[in-house]
């Protein structure tokens, strides 16, 4: 290799770097391999009608089994009016990467109280248990077809442990309205947004809030159960749906212990009823 062809490598290797390290700018669409956790709801009654017009919220995958949001999306619907739709980065179009499922069932926390005026910042977060693994195909013959690379396009995301500084800037994903005509842009956007001191925002342990890092950075509007990222883990899901105010959001290392037991407890439900199929199985082949 002569000393040009190094020359060149050099500056493609630190191009490269320097394009996947840019962070998300305010309103860049943002592709699914940069955000493979994240969900859509839908209101199943009009997904059947035209696709997109049923989303009710964003949320995030944190296991092969279930997702979180802001429990204010989903509290005035059955578990079975709903459905989760990953995969797709456009909520207005649908294609063979598109992963769906139902919603089989929707844990609230505790504290969370739908009919009080302080719903948004107490316990405001929902565990919702898919029908079946985005590793299970949906098929008559899914439990013959269960498998660790299916959907690998799709992936869940880790919550964070410890809580951060303020101002610590953190990337957000969201599918939004446009501040202006108040209209559902239906490509996922990101941003990068800055933590506030809680004494600036909300003198609470379970809430912590962020703001644009200038005046050219638009707030992201209509971005109820948003996934704020910070260092690859999920902090915090967006629980206001107000435009051009800092933004609140729920801290989820104050939930993670709630948020983790419910989780396990049903995978471990959900794998031992699959153990007591597959057990029925063999002894009828006996």
């Amino acid at each position: 290799m002569t000393r040009m062809d190094l020359q060149i490598l050099k500056f493609f290797l630190i191009f490269s770097y320097l394009h996947s390290t840019k962070g998300i700018q305010s309103g860049d669409i943002v592709l699914q391999n940069d955000a493979r956790f994240i969900a859509s709801i839908r209101l199943r009654s009009l997904e059947q009608q035209t696709i997109g017009i049923g989303f009710l919220c964003t949320a995030s995958l944190i296991n092969d089994r279930h997702a979180i949001t802001a429990a204010t999306c989903v509290t005035n619907f059955f578990a079975s009016q709903l459905q989760i739709i990953l995969g797709v980065e456009n909520i207005s179009s649908r294609n063979s990467r598109a992963v769906i499922r139902d919603i089989q069932r929707m844990h609230f926390h505790p504290n969370f109280n739908r009919t009080s005026e302080s719903s948004e910042l107490n316990g405001n977060v929902a565990v919702l248990q898919l029908s079946i693994s985005i590793r299970q195909s949906p098929s008559r013959w899914s439990i013959l077809q269960y498998s660790s690379i299916m959907n690998f396009h799709v992936q869940p995301i880790k919550i964070s442990d410890f809580i951060l500084n303020s101002s610590s800037i953190c990337q957000f994903f969201s599918w939004s309205n446009d501040p202006t005509s108040c209209k559902r842009i239906p490509d996922l956007l990101g941003t990068s947004l800055a933590i506030v001191k809680s004494d600036e925002c909300l003198n609470s342990d379970s809430i912590f809030c962020a703001h644009r890092l200038n005046d050219l950075n638009p707030i992201l509007c209509g971005n109820l159960g948003g996934a704020f990222l910070c260092g690859n883990t999920l902090y915090g899901i967006a629980t206001r749906n107000v435009c051009n105010e800092i933004g609140h959001f729920v801290l989820l290392p104050y939930y993670k212990q709630w948020i983790l037991a419910v989780s396990k407890s049903n995978i471990l439900t959900t794998q031992n009823a699959y153990g007591i199929v597959l057990i029925s199985i063999a002894i009828l082949l006996l």
